[in-house]
């Protein structure tokens, strides 16, 4: 508008144009020579307002091009024109358009301004930082009008969160949705009052330091990506990200990035878990808890892995929380490389009701003292193989019941009172947690471990479920027995010849019972699921209904799902009679020949 109301028209001029009686004295020539150069600054002075990228210029164009305008009033229209320019209107007008339109004009030149200014910057930081630094010089000129400055506040308000919706588009969702802010649009960390919580014996009583949340970001700090080829210095041991270089800043938005890449510096994924921790107790607990137990699957750093179990420990604990425990025990089980503290395995697995694994014992071997890890490590699958024979010859399972079958009063064991956490603005932290202490499980499951190493180590020599001392004595009964020959066999060698046939026959984690007090089970094996408990008579008469019971009982006794009686004879018909009866299986001779098919 500004510009259409003045037309410049240098090809007509009017012929003896009146003259104004304060310009009379002037020579026409310098009078069209001092309204040309007024009309081109009004003319500039327009464009400039209209286009400028600079608020500034703007600013200052427009209180330029008013004064003009009272400069250019003193001529006539006749004078105007004959300097070559023709008004549709009053110039007078012009300044009241301008005027009455000021407010909008500076506007639009915040805007321009502020667009040009990002427009140049190719990241998403560079562009924040830019933004924060053109607002704070806007918000300080004087010549900003309150509805300038209302303009500006919703402009910067709409531009910042577009801008930080860019930013953080990279980051994944579950990361983002566990970021603490300390300020800007997403803000959503303030400091915490003192609290206190109990169970289980635990207390914790913390208080917010001063210097506010570590991991909190603060958008109005400049993040810069380092310069190619430079190597950007690890950040502290307690990093905070106020503290960080605009290089550390950098390389943490892109740990936010991929949090779960082994190849970030682990100084990072400690600023992310102090969040976290601050989530554990007044935040999203069950995101926090995941995200924990994924970063530990990550980061083998013995200080991490010590500060998230001991975190997430407490958090079940007090918070009573049985699918949690849950979760943390089995993701330690199923990452051999993750640390977890068997103190606090144990007293969960007791508070919990959860069983003793052959894993767990073999993982923490050394808590129960037993220090020889030569087969553990060269020959694990065997290893385990064999414990869980020997847990489930014990416990009828392929674990331990703690509660059923080593009882202990959690609430009664011993306290230690430790600093829990990593997060320095939660203050000093100090848990009196529960000390794990049962020497009748510490006792069973040292001799669980040494008899499978033993058993292992024997497997390993001769062969599966055979003792070093058979062996050779074996090699001679097995050519006697192709012959049906049993008259320089003792009853206990019947015992361990029949566990070998066994063995070659598809059953497995057998073992042979005592001599004497084996409560009528001489052995015990499993075929698949299902376990065995085997009474074995070499006869030379038929066996009778003695044997037959004896099964029966020795069955309960040793938590057997089938009872049976191995013979190299037959069995008397009162014997098959009670056998039918109490669903006891018998093999006789016949039987043990299709076992000798395989030797």
């Amino acid at each position: 508008y500004i510009i259409s109301v003045l037309e410049k028209s240098r090809d007509e001029k009017l012929k003896s144009p009146s003259i104004n009686s304060s310009n009379a004295h002037m020579p026409q020539e310098l009078k069209n020579e001092t309204i040309k150069r007024q009309m081109d600054i009004l003319f500039e002075s327009t464009e400039l307002m209209n286009n400028s990228n600079s608020l500034g210029t703007v600013i200052n164009r427009i209180k330029m091009a008013c004064d003009t305008i009272d400069k250019l009033n003193v001529y006539t229209y006749e004078e105007l024109v004959a300097a070559g320019y023709r008004p549709r209107e009053p110039l007078s007008n012009t300044k009241d358009y301008i005027q009455k339109n000021k407010i909008a004009i500076i506007n639009q030149a915040i805007e321009r301004n502020i667009t040009h200014e990002l427009e140049g910057l190719k990241t998403a930081n560079g562009k924040l930082n830019k933004l924060d630094k053109l607002y704070l010089e806007m918000k300080d000129n004087k010549s900003l009008s309150s509805e300038n400055l209302s303009f500006l506040e919703e402009l910067h308000r709409k531009t910042l969160e577009s801008l930080t919706a860019s930013q953080l588009s990279t980051v994944p969702s579950e990361v983002l949705d566990l970021i603490w802010f300390g300020d800007g649009i997403h803000k959503n960390y303030n400091p915490p009052a003192k609290e206190e919580q109990y169970a289980l014996g635990v207390v914790i009583t913390y208080t917010s330091l001063d210097y506010g949340e570590p991991s909190a970001i603060l958008m109005n700090l400049p993040v810069n990506a380092p310069a190619p080829n430079t190597m950007v210095e690890s950040p502290p041991y307690f990093p905070s990200y106020r503290e960080l270089s605009p290089e550390q800043r950098w390389k943490y938005w892109q740990f936010l990035s991929n949090p779960f890449s082994s190849q970030n510096d682990v100084g990072y994924a400690f600023l992310f878990y102090y969040g976290l921790e601050r989530h554990l107790f007044s935040g999203k607990l069950d995101q926090a808890f995941e995200m924990i137990i994924k970063l530990r699957s990550c980061y083998r750093n013995p200080s991490f892995q010590n500060y998230t179990a001991q975190a997430l420990f407490l958090t079940c604990v007090i918070k009573k929380r049985n699918d949690l425990a849950r979760k943390l025990v089995e993701s330690c089980e199923k990452d051999s490389d993750s640390t977890f503290p068997v103190n606090y395995l144990l007293v969960l697995k007791h508070k919990f009701d959860m069983a003793l694994t052959a894993s767990d014992i073999i993982k923490n071997h050394q808590y129960f003292g037993f220090a020889n890890s030569r087969y553990i490590k060269n020959e694990p699958e065997l290893f385990h193989k064999v414990l869980s024979g020997f847990l489930r010859q014990n416990y009828n399972a392929d674990s331990i019941n703690l509660n059923e079958y080593f009882p202990i009063d959690i609430d009664a064991l011993p306290l230690e009172q430790r600093e829990m956490f990593a997060n320095s603005s939660l203050g000093h932290y100090k848990a009196s947690a529960p000390i794990y202490n049962n020497k009748k499980l510490y006792k069973k499951v040292s001799s669980l471990l040494y008899d499978t190493h033993e058993t292992v180590k024997r497997n390993l020599r001769y062969g599966n479920n055979v003792e070093s001392k058979d062996i050779e004595y074996f090699k001679d009964t097995e050519n006697l027995f192709r012959k049906n020959s049993f008259k320089n066999m003792t009853g206990h060698d019947f015992e361990k010849y029949c566990a070998r046939l066994l063995s070659l026959n598809g059953f497995t984690s057998i073992s042979v019972t005592r001599d004497s007090g084996d409560q009528g089970i001489d052995i015990i094996a499993y075929k698949g699921n299902v376990k065995y408990g085997i009474q074995c008579k070499l006869y030379s008469s038929r066996v009778g209904n003695s044997a037959v019971q004896e099964a029966y009982s020795g069955k309960d006794f040793y938590k057997c799902q089938i009872g049976a009686v191995l013979t190299n004879n037959d069995f008397t018909d009162s014997a098959k009679e009670l056998a039918d009866s109490l669903a006891v299986l018998l093999w006789d001779g016949n039987f043990l020949n299709q076992l000798q098919q395989h030797v």
